[in-house]
């Protein structure tokens, strides 16, 4: 099995690239004496990057990868999540 090691957002060339970059949502901030990481803010319609590292190479015979992006609460049970496969079998 193909497992996730690592997750890159790249927040910040995103966030400049679909002009969110000033949101407050894509800075480190502080909520109720509380650290909130930096979210991915990006427009409708237009390519982001990310970066995911696997614990080995990925092979196309014997391994699926699928994308889930969702949007809040119950994504898939409200229709507010896409799922990508990004391999062909």
């Amino acid at each position: 099995m193909l497992k996730v090691v690592d997750v890159d957002l790249k927040i910040g060339e995103n966030a400049k690239a679909h002009h969110t970059d000033r949101y407050e949502w894509t800075q480190q901030r502080e909520t109720d004496n509380v650290n909130v990481d930096p979210c991915l803010v990006v427009r409708r319609g237009e390519p982001f990057d990310i970066f995911i590292r696997f614990d080995r190479p990925f092979d196309s015979s014997k391994d699926d990868i699928q994308l889930i992006f969702d949007f809040g609460n119950l994504a898939l049970s409200t229709d507010t999540a896409l799922i990508f496969n990004m391999t062909d079998r």
